[in-house]
């Protein structure tokens, strides 16, 4: 079949998380810059999309709008998928529903760029077969780097940053939104098969208790996906009527706006925490997945980075560190910050002059 200037972008959007649909516009902007000529196609798990991946289930497979991504797949030059763990060993449901895409792709000899994509380090066969047939690699962090690296892929790979590093969260904030506190923290937990749901609801208590006793600030719970609204307010149920804590809006402006306006942010997902760091905010990360750890290990104290796969982990000695943040000065933290926020931001858009200059090559 006739290829065209077709470039599909490939991820998973538009499927109720916010960090991914930041990962979309971050992504739509490179390829603007970069690759003008290029006839940009989405392919998502959801609309609005120019089509739908391709079904791994049954109840998936009955929505006839994946057909015209076979189409798509077949006529692009060129596919991307622009950002995320999209091969993530520990939702092992990943690889099927991404390593699907590559194959059908690679049927149809398109070529496929992962950029700015996290992989889980594993000794997985399929894992490996998927790897073996992507055309180049940029990964958001060390970890995937050297693990990548000792593969010894037949193939290109850089070490980058995550795409939300190219964006400037103030463009997408809720300027008029009013929150019930002038001064609060915001904490976003995820339900996640490999932590346990006792030592999140421990660490969430002693925050709390900690913050409501000790200073007058109110406690926002901040849910980033759509999975997270009913967990957080499981988990936060003996907290409803206090008034204190409350469970945020599943909304991108208004959850970017209590990022900026947050005193400290403690969360479990990667991209509140990446949007708390573009806007220098003190935070603590929630390390659920060895990717959180091995990105944040570049930019943050090890000492503000708690793994909750760790089982000896206190949630009091997390407390601990958010009442230091509290306390400390911001001035300092800000100015302390300058240098890494440019070389992340530069790293980010590596991703796309890498993309350019491999597919002006070929």
């Amino acid at each position: 079949m006739f290829k065209k200037d077709i470039l599909v972008l490939i991820g998973n959007y538009n499927a109720g998380n916010i960090g991914d649909n930041m990962l979309l516009k971050a992504s739509l902007k490179g390829i603007c810059d970069n690759l003008p000529r290029w006839k940009v196609k989405i392919v998502a798990p959801s609309k609005p999309a120019d089509s739908l991946i391709l079904p791994t289930g049954i109840r998936s497979l009955l929505r006839i709008g994946w057909l015209k991504t076979l189409y798509y797949y077949a006529v692009a030059k060129v596919a991307v998928f622009g950002g995320g763990g999209l091969l993530n060993v520990e939702e092992y449901r990943s690889l099927l529903i991404w390593g699907l895409q590559i194959f059908v792709l690679k049927l149809f000899k398109t070529e496929v760029y992962l950029i700015a994509n996290s992989v889980t380090p594993s000794d997985s066969k399929l894992l490996r077969n998927i790897l073996n047939r992507v055309d180049l690699i940029s990964v958001r962090d060390k970890e995937s780097f050297d693990f990548l690296n000792k593969l010894s892929l037949e193939i290109p790979i850089r070490k980058t940053a995550d795409l939300a590093f190219s964006l400037c969260p103030n463009n997408y904030m809720d300027n008029c939104f009013e929150f019930d506190f002038e001064e609060f923290i915001v904490i976003n937990l995820r339900d996640y098969a490999a932590v346990s749901p006792e030592l999140q609801f421990n660490i969430l208590n002693a925050i709390v208790g900690e913050v409501l006793s000790r200073t007058q600030l109110g406690v926002y719970l901040l849910p980033f996906d759509k999975g997270d609204v009913p967990f957080l307010r499981r988990i936060s149920s003996e907290f409803e009527d206090n008034g204190r804590v409350i469970t945020l809006p599943l909304d991108t402006e208004v959850l970017l706006r209590a990022v900026a306006q947050a005193k400290v942010v403690v969360s479990q997902r990667l991209h509140p925490l990446i949007f708390a760091f573009l806007l220098k905010k003190p935070l603590v990360a929630l390390s659920y997945s060895s990717k959180v750890g091995s990105l944040f290990s570049e930019l943050i104290e090890d000492d503000l980075i708690f793994d909750l796969q760790n089982i000896e982990l206190s949630a009091q000695n997390v407390t601990d560190v958010v009442m230091r943040l509290l306390s400390e000065d911001q001035a300092e933290y800000d100015n302390n910050l300058e240098s890494l926020l440019s070389k992340q931001k530069k790293e980010a858009e590596l991703n796309f002059s890498f993309l350019k200059n491999f597919i002006n090559k070929n």
